[in-house]
């Protein structure tokens, strides 16, 4: 804010100043933030500068007194780099400037749209002068999101673009900002006997060359003016800077248009993705970039305060022609101003104006106490709608990335392989024959289709589907076996013989073999005309992107002895039967995989199949299969692009997470994790530049995948590690919306309900964590005691973890009495009883215990609780909204006591109330010589009477 003042008398040299506020307005215009004053004398020429960078609050304070610092004396670098870093913004970053426009800068809006839109024509065309002229072209994509494909080459021409432009634009802004406005004719002066006074004149005749300097010295009584301007351009600079963006906006736009004609759809959609990438770098990168160095180049060169000296006088002199309606009609314009100047005038004289005093301690305590409850409702407010739009993002992300449909397809599937009607069963496998007959009979028939419903032969493409004709099958199937080595064991009264043990995914069967498991080297014969050749090779887990899976047994690795199937029927037949022949499944055999993949064009779903059949050293089969329906393609159709959306909103709050969670802990150090929801935040924010990792790593990984089959759709199609990736992202994501969830319960952390709830388990934390500690100790030794006892008959304690579920499961009602007691009556009631006893009622009440103390314990000290509750705040406030007019209590922010003090006569020659400065007239000259000697008399004060409003004093 800057404006003129003039006094009576030479205000000297200044020392201090004191500047507060009656904490007047609602809400955040109560408060103001005073960054300094400058005051420059023109009668001494000389300045002063008076630094606060506070905030005038009642939260803080509302009264300043500042040092005067003189225009020799340093001031600090960071207060000269916040200074030249804010005025530099809002006048030379380009497109903010566009918005927050420094009012005194001749530099208009208009100007500075043209030359940003110059800059978007000179980008445009500069992008498309990186590009060939052929028609179709393929790069490969580093990131496409949608119809955008991001390439080394893209972000290589949108930088030297942006950079390329930048000068040209500079210059066009340069001419703009210091060519001089051309100066409107002014009339001549007309004097009044014995004092000079300035109006217009009824002559039509202006003066070609105008006393600038002379109208600003009419306007501040004084006949020295600093000067603002500095050098300048001839006004005629401003035609050929518009020619500049008249040619810089039709010739690049003309070039593009033949450009345009020359390119296909891939050279088109990188060119507008070069040239948007070109724009945003040039926000958010090269323009401010420049304004931080040149701000950090002036705050290192000028180290001493100066007055700003980018204030034009011709703007300042059109404004105040504008404000008094000088620029209209001569004698209407003049007749309206003396009658202005005479109401101030008299209205003055007869209404002193009240000048408000500071507040008192009481008054800033009781302001500070409402202004700290509004503020806390608006910030509860505030978070709870951003908590909710976070959460809302994070849902669609989570959702987009899963599908309601994928219970659908893993029924259908489970209805074709695992439980098929009068075919053989998943669930029926016994034997290794049994296996077989089940991949013959039941698995090739619904993958090979070759009729449909009505036993018409199918068109070879159809035959690419699955029974059904729904799902899409990704390359051909795949058998793969892991094995185990042979070794010998004495058996007593046996002698030595060959064993076969369990598998170990650290010493399993690697070497080669020939068909029938035969030593090499091979026959040629056999290597010529047997399909299943590559079947009795060892191939390891790196070759293929295998990974370890874990069955009912044991976990197996990723690699093993693979027998491919092939895309055609009868081929695929010939090798499981040439498998069962040579027998491909045998003593050493632990575990044979059947895999496949599967896509359904209608769900944009890939379906990746899993069936493990386990032949322990002890004989027999389990059974295992997993169906995993993943959704890798998210941005396909509306909701694809609008959950595109809603993740790039949630990387942008992860940024601006990162930007908060630095300040604060550069601020608190490392007090700021001693806070629960502040940690709670950085828990947050791991896990979410987690999951933005893992998502980037299964788009590589579907990417790298989808181009090895576009290669050879003859091959099988590995989906294990998107799987795995998808996984992890699923369950990321699922604690990601857990989070964001609960974190809605900050927002109501300042209610006293909640936060009692709180304040209890603060009390019982080390209670509970040392309860905690004892409670697993005693479930581990149970667990313990119930394998050793029950492990071997019973499947639900065969391990340490089937025991802590099942013993977890009988504290919630669930209890197995029932088969363990079949299995060994007396040690199960024994086993039993005690873990009744020991966990259900000794443990559990103690745990009840640990908990009534502390609540025992909040409950008590409530009573002594002074704070406002800000929920009740809140619905006061809300019920306040619903009462009538006429019982609105009123409320004051002002201060109660008031002094009335009568200002200077030349007070008249002001707006203090923003109605316009009064031109200087004969008139208003001659009252104020007659006033002179009122003004000599001592300031009148009167204090007035306060009368109490509903409870809430209010000064009349």
């Amino acid at each position: 804010m800057t404006f003129l003042m003039a006094t009576r008398k030479p205000l000297g040299t200044l020392e201090h100043m004191c500047i507060w506020h009656d904490n007047s307005g609602e809400g955040d215009n109560a408060s103001w933030y005073l960054n300094q004053v400058s005051v420059y004398d023109a009668h001494t020429k000389q300045a002063y500068t008076f630094v606060a960078e506070k905030w005038l609050s009642v939260e803080t304070e509302v009264f300043v007194t500042m040092n005067a610092r003189s225009e020799n004396e340093p001031i600090e670098f960071e207060s000269r780099f916040f200074y030249q870093t804010r005025d530099r913004l809002s006048e030379s970053h380009m497109w903010v400037s566009i918005i927050y426009r420094p009012q005194t800068s001749p530099f208009t809006r208009v100007q500075r749209l043209s030359c940003a839109l110059v800059y978007i024509c000179l980008t445009m065309i500069a992008n498309a002068m990186f590009y060939k002229t052929e028609a179709d072209y393929e790069t490969p994509p580093l990131i496409q999101a949608g119809p955008f494909r991001f390439t080394a080459q893209q972000i290589f021409v949108s930088i030297i673009c942006a950079l390329i432009t930048t000068p040209p634009v500079m210059l066009l802004i340069f001419i703009f900002k210091r060519t001089k406005r051309r100066q409107d004719m002014l009339c001549k002066c007309c004097t009044c006997p014995g004092v000079c006074c300035r109006f217009p004149c009824s002559s039509k005749k202006r003066d070609a060359s105008p006393d600038v300097a002379n109208k600003l010295r009419s306007i501040m009584l004084t006949s020295e003016v600093p000067e603002f301007t500095g050098s300048r351009l001839p006004w005629w600079f401003i035609i050929f800077g518009w020619f500049l963006v008249v040619a810089g906006t039709l010739v690049p736009a003309f070039f593009v248009l033949l450009y345009s004609m020359q390119w296909g759809k891939q050279k088109s959609e990188e060119w507008l993705t070069s040239f948007l990438l070109s724009i945003f770098e040039s926000m958010l990168f090269v323009d401010p970039i420049m304004v931080m160095c040149f701000a950090f180049v002036l705050a290192c060169l000028f180290r001493k305060s100066k007055v700003e000296t980018n204030v034009d006088i011709d703007t300042v002199v059109q404004n105040y022609k504008k404000l008094t309606g000088e620029d209209k009609d001569d004698m209407t314009s003049t007749i309206r101003i003396l009658r202005k100047i005479k109401d101030e005038y008299f209205s003055y004289t007869s209404t002193p104006r009240n000048v408000s005093m500071p507040m008192t301690p009481e008054e800033m305590e009781e302001a500070a106490k409402h202004r700290r409850l509004e503020l806390n409702l608006i910030k509860c407010i505030m978070d709870f709608i951003l908590n909710t739009l976070l959460m809302f993002i994070v849902c669609v992300i989570a959702f987009a990335n899963r599908d309601d449909l994928s219970y659908y397809h893993r029924k259908e599937l489970i209805r074709h392989f695992v439980s098929p009607t009068h075919l053989p069963a998943f669930e029926s496998i016994i034997t290794q024959r049994d296996m077989f007959n089940w991949i013959k009979y039941t698995m090739i028939p619904n993958l090979f289709p070759e009729t449909d419903i009505n036993g018409d032969a199918l068109h070879w493409y159809y035959r690419t589907f699955m029974t059904g004709l729904n799902n899409y099958r990704l390359g051909p199937p795949r058998l793969r076996q892991l094995r185990t080595h042979a070794g010998y064991c004495n058996i007593p009264y046996f002698g030595n013989n060959t064993c076969y043990g369990g598998y170990n995914l650290l010493d399993e069967e690697t070497e080669g073999y020939c068909i029938g498991w035969q030593s090499k080297p091979c026959s040629f014969v056999q290597q010529s005309f047997n399909v299943t050749v590559d079947a009795w090779s060892f191939t390891s887990a790196l070759d293929i992107w295998g990974l370890p899976l874990t069955g009912f047994y044991t976990t197996y690795g990723g690699g093993g002895y693979i027998a491919p199937f092939d895309v055609n029927k009868n081929v695929s037949v010939d090798i499981v039967e040439e498998l069962v022949k040579n027998l491909w499944v045998d003593r050493q055999t632990r575990v044979v995989l059947f895999e496949f993949t599967l896509f359904s064009p209608e769900t944009n779903m890939f379906i990746y199949n899993v069936f493990m059949v386990e032949f322990p050293q002890t004989g027999g089969a389990f059974k295992t299969y997993w169906i995993y329906p993943i959704k890798l393609y998210n941005h396909v159709g509306p909701n694809g692009m609008f959950a595109l959306v809603c993740e790039v909103i949630f990387v942008i709050y992860l940024l601006v997470l990162l930007f908060k969670i630095c300040v604060r802990i550069y601020q608190q150090r490392l007090k700021y994790f001693g806070q629960f929801w502040q940690s709670y935040e950085c828990v947050l924010f791991v896990l979410g530049v987690s999951a933005c990792v893992i998502y980037f790593i299964r788009s590589g990984f579907t990417d790298s995948t989808i181009s090895k089959y576009r290669s050879d759709i003859k091959r099988f199609v590995n989906f294990s590690h998107i799987v795995l990736w998808d996984e992890i992202l699923g369950v990321l994501l699922a604690v990601i919306v857990f989070m964001s969830t609960i974190r809605i319960l900050d927002v109501f952390a300042t209610s006293k309900k909640v936060s009692s709830i709180v304040k209890v388990f603060e009390q019982c934390g080390k209670d509970l964590f040392w309860y905690g500690a004892t409670f697993v100790y005693i479930l581990l030794g149970f667990s313990f005691f119930g394998l050793v006892l029950f492990g071997p008959y019973l499947l639900s304690y065969m391990s340490i973890y089937k025991c802590l579920t099942t013993l977890c499961l009988s504290m919630i009602g669930k209890s197995t009495f029932t088969e363990i007691d079949e299995t060994n009556p007396i040690l199960a009631k024994i086993f039993f009883t005690l873990y009744i006893i020991t966990v259900v009622f000794f443990i559990l009440s103690i745990f009840l215990s640990i908990l009534g103390a502390s609540i025992d314990n909040v409950v008590g000290n409530k009573t002594e609780e002074t704070h406002t509750d800000i929920i009740e705040y809140m619905m006061a406030k809300f019920t306040k909204m619903f009462k009538k007019s006429g019982n609105k209590e009123k409320h004051v922010n002002v201060s109660l006591v008031r002094e009335e003090v009568k200002q200077p006569t030349l007070y008249k020659l002001y707006n203090m109330d923003n109605k316009g400065t009064p031109t200087f007239t004969c008139q208003v000259i001659k009252a104020i010589e007659n006033q002179k000697d009122e003004n000599s008399k001592p300031l009148r004060k009167r204090r007035r009477r306060i009368k109490p409003v509903s409870g809430i004093f209010d000064s009349v």
